[in-house]
């Protein structure tokens, strides 16, 4: 059987927190390892996880850098063969659903399924190409990523407060190509009151994702800068001409095709 990591991050969270540990406990899974980083909380959470009649394998609670400091200390204590990051509130979609994942070996360096959110289903195209992650991500809730690829490709980037997991997804699908595979099924409920829901925070998420594609696609970055700076980063909402040449040339170009990966 392969090892699952699972990593919740989370401050000040109490109830979000017991909601993921519930569903974390009740898998029927056994080759589970759950890692639990706390950012140093004031609330009931702390005492919430002391009070554990199982605790997990591996707990902390300290001040922090942010979000993708908290990930990065999971991942450096995480021994399992795929990593899942479960944020307080998040939670496993039912108790069978590690065992339904992994009752065959997986193999793919990242396996990623569909999220559950109290406004509707969130699915995923079975090959998301650059396009899509133009505009989107895979939920991080519903990805497994194997360990080797933080050994072999580098931990989030903590200079960005919102958006490295999908620079890190960015990086491993049309960089390294690295293997995909879609699992079919949602996997995790995502909790919608996470910060980078928040609509205080979409000029941040903006900003951090121009930085990101202004080193992964530099030729194009100042119109695409112009373009998500505009809040203009759903494609289908782009009405004037100037933006679909752009994007016409785009994925014309030996730089799309480059990042594309192979179906």
């Amino acid at each position: 059987m392969q090892q699952v990591s699972i990593i919740t991050i989370n401050y000040n969270n109490a109830s979000g927190l017991a909601a993921t540990i519930q569903s974390v406990q009740e898998q029927d899974y056994k080759e589970v390892e759950y890692i639990i980083i706390d950012g140093g909380s004031t609330d009931d959470s702390v005492q919430h996880v002391k009070n554990l009649a199982v605790p997990p394998a591996y707990f902390v609670s300290e001040k922090d850098k942010g979000i993708y400091h908290a990930m990065n200390k999971g991942i450096a204590k995480a021994n399992g063969e795929y990593l899942l990051f479960l944020n307080s509130g998040d939670r496993l979609i039912h108790q069978h659903i590690l065992s339904e994942i992994f009752s065959v070996k997986q193999q793919a360096g990242i396996l990623f399924g569909n999220l559950q959110t109290s406004k509707g289903e969130i699915r995923y195209p079975i090959h998301p190409d650059f396009m899509f992650f133009f505009r989107d991500s895979i939920g991080h809730p519903a990805s497994f990523i194997q360990k080797k690829m933080f050994d072999a490709f580098g931990l989030y980037n903590e200079n960005n407060k919102i958006v490295s997991d999908w620079e890190f997804f960015l990086k491993l699908i049309f960089k390294e190509k690295v293997s995909m595979a879609y699992l079919h099924k949602v996997v995790s409920y995502y909790d919608l009151n996470g910060m980078s829901n928040s609509q205080s925070n979409i000029q941040m998420q903006l900003a951090e994702r121009a930085a990101v594609l202004k080193e992964y696609l530099p030729e194009y970055y100042p119109q695409l800068l112009e373009h998500i700076s505009g809040q203009q980063n759903e494609l289908n909402n782009y009405k004037n001409s100037r933006a679909i040449g752009l994007l016409q040339r785009l994925m014309n170009s030996a730089v799309y095709k480059a990042f594309t990966p192979k179906k």
